[in-house]
């Protein structure tokens, strides 16, 4: 509940088989989008796509997979309760991670597939790693899609994608650092403006194995200026640090003025804590994070976006979790 106290936990019998959550949203009314890899193949991914209520009682359940190399996880639902989700597809069912574009496929409010289209360029390895619906209805997915002719950085360019309900492409916008032939980036995660634009998170990336994050805003066109083209430039003065990279080791959900952070597996041995920093780069909040399920209390923050920072003792960032508006 809003205090933090335990209401209901659900564990699930495996028959001896191995779990990995990856998502959970909440929909327009009650019920919630769970996603999680409900075996783990060696080779193999199969996702689960589960519509329940704050109980856990199950709606419906969508299966995706098994496929070699292929990946998925982030999931939206718009104001008509279809749910958009992301998987890197291989079409020609030859199970090589070369052959794989991301797709995004839709299920009506009932769990039936509606459609699923696929994108990206044959350069590198494209993927989306976040998707969300817009005020307006849109849908927006971004990520990374490599280009060894326009970005070093192993080949990772920041791509963002506009679909309307019904998968037409709206816009494509990809984002390239100018400033060095070897430096790389992508988009991790996107929110929506108060004005109806985008605000993305990322990281940089160099050949020396340096990182950094970054922010980047854009109109709702996801463009930095009026009448942007399919490629765009951006510069960033930057003295890349050693970071550990988001490996989706966490996700985060606004539930009325409770931040909620879940961790998908049992937390490393080394004690892990939380900031949460407004735009200013102020820490608002702290405090441990618990295996599970971590509760921050928000009631009395000032109106704003915030993101969440988890670092182990030693000060060195673990993850960046999803930029989010505090009303």
């Amino acid at each position: 509940d809003s205090l933090g106290q335990e209401k209901h936990r659900v564990y699930f019998d495996t028959n001896g088989e191995y779990q990995w959550p990856y998502n959970i949203i909440q929909t327009q009314d009650t019920h919630f989008v769970k996603v999680y890899r409900p075996t783990l193949g060696q080779l193999e991914l199969l996702l689960r796509y589960d519509l329940v209520d704050g109980e856990d009682n199950q709606a419906w359940s969508y299966e995706i997979g098994p496929q070699d190399e292929g990946g998925g996880g982030p999931v939206c639902t718009d104001a008509n309760g279809n749910v958009y989700f992301t998987w890197n597809h291989d079409t020609t069912g030859n199970g090589s991670i070369s052959n794989q574009f991301p797709s995004i496929f839709s299920l009506d409010k009932q769990g039936e597939f509606r459609w699923s289209r696929q994108f990206g360029e044959d350069r590198g390895i494209p993927v989306f790693f976040d998707i969300i619906s817009m005020t307006d209805g849109r849908i927006v997915a971004c990520g990374q899609e490599g280009n060894a002719m326009l970005s070093g950085g192993n080949y990772r360019t920041g791509w963002i994608v506009c679909i309307d309900t019904m998968g037409n492409t709206l816009w494509e916008r990809r984002y390239i650092l100018e400033e060095a032939s070897n430096a790389g980036n992508n988009f991790y995660y996107a929110i929506e403006s108060a004005d109806g634009g985008l605000i993305l998170s990322g990281v940089i990336y160099n050949q020396d194995g340096g990182r950094d994050v970054y922010v980047l805003r854009t109109d709702s066109e996801g463009c930095l200026e009026e009448g942007c083209e399919l490629y765009n430039h951006i510069s960033f003065f930057t003295s890349a640090k050693n970071i550990a990279e988001d490996e989706k080791l966490f996700y985060v959900y606004l539930d009325n003025s409770t931040v909620n952070i879940i961790s998908k597996d049992n937390l490393i041995l080394e004690k892990l804590s939380y900031e949460m920093i407004n735009l200013n780069g102020m820490v608002m909040k702290k405090g441990e994070i618990k295996d599970g399920s971590t509760q921050i209390i928000i009631s009395g923050l000032m109106p704003g976006l915030y993101l969440i920072r988890i670092h182990n003792k030693g000060g060195k960032t673990v993850s960046l979790l999803k930029l989010f508006y505090v009303d």
